[in-house]
């Protein structure tokens, strides 16, 4: 049996500080509902943030463009966890960004609540991602953003109409990551609104 050295691409500084920049401009968590509870548990409070949006359309929340992984970010920011999940463009970016602040990839039989799923469309070329909010035995049971309706994982149809929603498999799933959620205390905080 040989030995599996994965290559993680190294950031700059300036690299990250302008991804971060253009990330920021990217962020269209002002205009997602804000009814839910943060406990201080990462995944938790990512699955609660990401619930409060379901059936929401990307016209809704405001996104012009692609926004599965924007989803994430947005979740990531309401949740108290951008140092573990920072915005990013684009899945690349993401899954090195999580990896340098201490996540890791799992296997699809570890799979856990809070874990991020990478869905793919053909072979070996991931095109979504989710969040895993359950797994019973053999289905693992996502939430994303730019989902079409119906449930599919596979990202088709305009951008715009695609809603928060979610679906239920493990016969796409190209990658699953772990990120380094951080821990909050003095929660738990009620925050609502009427969006």
């Amino acid at each position: 049996m040989g030995i599996f050295v994965s290559h993680i691409p190294v950031v700059s500084a300036t690299e990250f500080r302008d991804d971060l920049r253009a990330a920021r401009d990217l962020s269209k968590a002002e205009n997602y509902s804000t009814d839910y509870t943060l406990t201080g548990d990462g995944p938790t409070d990512m699955i609660a943030v990401a619930f409060a949006q379901l059936g929401k359309s990307g016209e809704t929340l405001g996104y012009t463009d692609n926004w599965c992984t924007n989803f994430i970010g947005d979740c990531a920011i309401l949740a108290g966890q951008s140092s573990a999940i920072p915005m990013t463009m684009d899945f690349r970016t993401l899954e090195n960004y999580i990896l340098t602040a201490g996540g890791y990839e799992v296997s699809v039989e570890d799979a856990k609540p809070g874990d991020l799923c990478l869905y793919k469309n053909y072979a070996y070329f991931a095109n979504h991602i989710e969040m895993i909010y359950e797994v019973d035995g053999t289905n693992i049971s996502t939430i994303g953003g730019n989902s079409p309706r119906g449930g599919s994982s596979a990202t088709v149809g305009s951008f715009t109409i695609n809603t928060v929603a979610s679906c239920e498999s493990a016969s796409n799933i190209y990658k699953i990551l772990r990120p380094n959620y951080v821990t909050h205390t003095n929660l738990p905080i009620n925050v609502t609104s009427d969006k």
